[in-house]
């Protein structure tokens, strides 16, 4: 594993990492120095805060591989599982297979599917962890670059030393660098992938003011289970109560408050943001999720 450079471990940088973080504004919820500690970097794919390998039920691996060879044959067919950094793995159709793997699959898959996405700087990952996402894409996607963005600086200096590893072209930026790098870039889409739910809702609004800020127009999120670990319920509760206003103005478009003769605003409840609308014939159309108090009608000139 080495490759004469010496043990992973040694390349991961933390010092550094803390320093190009600095204090942060916002607290990031479950990651502390408490739930850090005791991680292995030499087996960062095992069960551990980045992995939860020992929650996958008896027959769910050799069920998902099958769902996701069926939908997505070529890119099974392309992305591997080496089996190493401590990942737990199983044989099916006598190919070696991880939840990693799987998860990888399944979420590039629909990516493509559905965004035609271009050459360069495309997507940018909220909490990009040791970089399983970057790397798996890139694999997949050569020409699509993922920038990966964290607020903890332990998994910034995983992700750098993982995709240098792998000899993956990345991209690794903290929060702050995200608000400056979205004034001149604009990516495609911003993924979230097993993050949001880990973070507190201060952290979750930033991540939302940055993207909003940027205009940038898809934001992609997959939620971890319900049991799994949580920054107080608290993540997971906004991600909640969006789906239960935007599935509640699908019903009643008309229940939000106008604020012209074209939008409507619905707010959340507890948090300080509101979903601005508009209906196009059968269509509901989402422009912003906006706070209710900062930046005021900053999005009406969205289509």
């Amino acid at each position: 594993m080495d490759q004469g450079l010496g043990s992973f471990s040694d390349r991961v940088d933390v010092e550094r990492w803390r320093r190009r973080h600095g204090v942060q504004a916002v607290p990031h919820g479950l990651w502390d120095a408490r739930h850090l500690s005791g991680t292995d970097f030499e087996s960062i794919r095992d069960h551990n805060v980045y992995v939860f390998q020992d929650r996958v039920a008896d027959g769910a691996v050799e069920r998902s591989y099958r769902e996701l060879e069926r939908r997505y044959p070529d890119l099974m067919a392309l992305l591997s599982e080496p089996g190493d950094f401590g990942v737990r793995t199983w044989w099916i159709n006598e190919r070696l297979v991880s939840r990693d793997h799987l998860d990888s699959v399944a979420e590039i898959g629909y990516l493509t599917t559905h965004f035609a996405l271009e050459a360069g700087p495309a997507v940018l990952d909220i909490g990009a962890g040791y970089g399983r996402l970057a790397h798996r894409f890139q694999t997949s996607n050569p020409e699509v670059l993922v920038v990966c963005a964290d607020v903890v600086p332990e998994s910034s200096a995983v992700c750098e030393a993982y995709l240098a590893f792998r000899c993956v072209p990345a991209e690794i930026i903290t929060q702050g660098e995200a608000r400056s790098l979205l004034s001149e870039w604009l990516p495609e889409l911003a993924v979230a992938v097993h993050s949001f739910p880990e973070m507190s809702p201060s952290s979750i609004a930033t991540w939302l003011e940055i993207l909003e800020s940027a205009r940038v127009e898809f934001l992609f999120i997959v939620p971890n289970e319900i049991g799994d670990l949580r920054a107080a319920g608290l993540g997971l509760e906004l991600l909640r109560e969006t789906q239960r206003v935007v599935a509640l103005l699908c019903d009643l478009p008309d229940v939000g408050e106008p604020l012209d003769e074209r939008f409507r605003r619905f707010p959340l409840r507890r948090f300080p943001f509101g979903v601005v609308y508009r209906q196009d014939g059968s269509l509901l159309r989402i422009i912003a999720f906006a706070h209710r108090r900062r930046r005021p009608r900053y999005w009406p000139k969205r289509k």
